[in-house]
């Protein structure tokens, strides 16, 4: 048995002698202010288990809400990652493709001017572009 249920045992059986006074005795008088007492009592221990199991929820979800930001955080930690492997490929396959491209064009000026002069103005520009004057 609680405190709360031992006290409501108590004031119930206050109330039941209280039936079998007289109205305005002294011994009425200090039964109702007993009671009065006991039922501040169990109210203020009611508040207190109300207090109690408020917080208890508060911390429930809070802790829920905890968990979620830890789980949001990594799922954007996991996106961030990916994202930098995606940018790395671009700008590795950008680097690459630019030093294929004047690979390319070189050996195709080249190919292009088979005496070993470079006499189109494209491909006068492609080799200026390429060792250029810095």
């Amino acid at each position: 048995m609680n405190n709360q249920e031992a006290l409501d045992k108590v004031i119930g059986n206050l109330i039941a002698e209280l039936e079998d006074t007289d109205v305005g005795s002294e011994e009425h008088k200090a039964l109702v202010d007993a009671i009065a007492k006991l039922e501040d009592r169990s109210l203020e221990i009611q508040r207190i288990q109300n207090d109690a199991e408020d917080k208890a929820k508060t911390r429930e979800r809070e802790l829920k809400n905890d968990i979620l930001e830890q789980n949001l955080k990594l799922e954007q930690m996991s996106d961030d990652r990916i994202d930098r492997w995606v940018k790395n490929i671009l700008t590795g396959l950008g680097i690459v493709s630019s030093a294929a491209l004047a690979i390319w064009g070189t050996k195709k000026s080249f190919e292009f001017e088979k005496d070993g002069t470079i006499t189109t103005i494209m491909g006068r520009g492609w080799v200026n572009r390429l060792f250029g004057k810095k």
